[in-house]
């Protein structure tokens, strides 16, 4: 059930319980069969999550991706262009660009270079790494890099990418204002529960929206003044504005802090692989037999 699960990939806007089954399922507990349902509230209450993917496997997979994505469209566009007869700007043949992109609130700077059709270079904080992606006919990318293989599945939202890497989902957010409070997905505003101009303590519940017949409370991620926007049944696409909230202390906004991370620990990694000792046994051998 586990690996049916893990190859299973449903797309689509409202999110799935998937990834938290697996998590369940793969759980010492549900092997040894000691569970229950206070066992399983339990970890609800204690809001223990699957295991996240590693921010720098986050980040080498996001930039290899992003990198592709890049590259391809500017690829397209220029062909687009030749084909109307239009002679393509000079930047759409540069085979380099830089990356920005935040994960677990540390912001991300990778240059990108096109090394050929489909393998990249990515360089952060003074190292590099080389990779290969490959795209599925599903919408799905392949990357290689180091001894790793990834599956990917990559969504634009109205805040940010997210990225399915394996099964498991790692977010990359955009720079938000905390004052402006926006709805992710397309539906309705069924009703505002508080007034206009009531304080709000964080997680106070101040609208009720409907989204594919599904009614969901929104909650407050700050101390503030709420102001909104809409009235009650406005009709709401994906990014619009709700309500602005006027911060009690805007020093409580979380810090991005600058990511120090570097791709050291995956070519250290690669470099012990058993396939790269193979190659270099085979390598000895061979100049032995040369040298003879």
């Amino acid at each position: 059930m586990v690996t049916a699960l893990k190859d299973l990939e449903i797309h689509g806007d409202i999110k799935t319980t998937v990834e938290y089954l697996i998590f369940l399922l793969e759980s010492q507990d549900f092997k040894d069969n000691q569970i229950t349902t206070d066992w399983l509230d339990g970890l609800i209450a204690g809001k223990v999550r699957p295991v996240p993917v590693e921010p720098i496997i986050g980040a080498t997979c996001a930039g290899f991706v992003l990198s592709h994505k890049h590259f391809h469209e500017r690829i397209n566009s220029s062909t687009e262009c030749i084909g109307r007869g239009v002679i393509p700007a000079s930047n759409f043949f540069s085979t380099e660009t830089q990356l920005n992109f935040i994960i677990q609130d540390e912001n991300y700077d990778v240059d990108s270079f096109m090394t050929s059709f489909s393998t990249y270079e990515l360089q952060m904080n003074g190292s590099s790494i080389h990779g290969e992606t490959r795209e599925l006919s599903d919408g799905g990318y392949i990357v290689s890099f180091a001894d790793q293989t990834h599956v990917i599945y990559l969504k634009e939202e109205t805040d940010g990418i997210v990225l399915r890497i394996d099964g498991r989902t790692i977010s990359l957010p955009t720079k938000t204002d905390p004052s402006t409070i926006r709805t992710a997905t397309a539906g309705k505003l069924r009703r505002r529960l508080v007034p206009d101009g009531s304080f709000l303590s964080v997680g106070d519940v101040f609208a009720e929206v409907e989204v594919m017949k599904v009614c969901c409370l929104l909650r407050s991620e700050y101390e503030g003044t709420i102001t909104f926007s809409v009235g009650d049944g406005t009709n709401l696409a994906a990014g619009d504005l709700i309500a602005r909230l006027q911060l009690k202390d805007p020093s409580s906004v979380k810090h991005i802090e600058q990511s120090k991370a570097t791709f050291e620990s995956l070519t250290k990694k690669s470099s012990t692989s058993p396939q790269i000792d193979i190659q270099l046994k085979l390598q000895e051998i061979v100049q032995h037999l040369t040298e003879k």
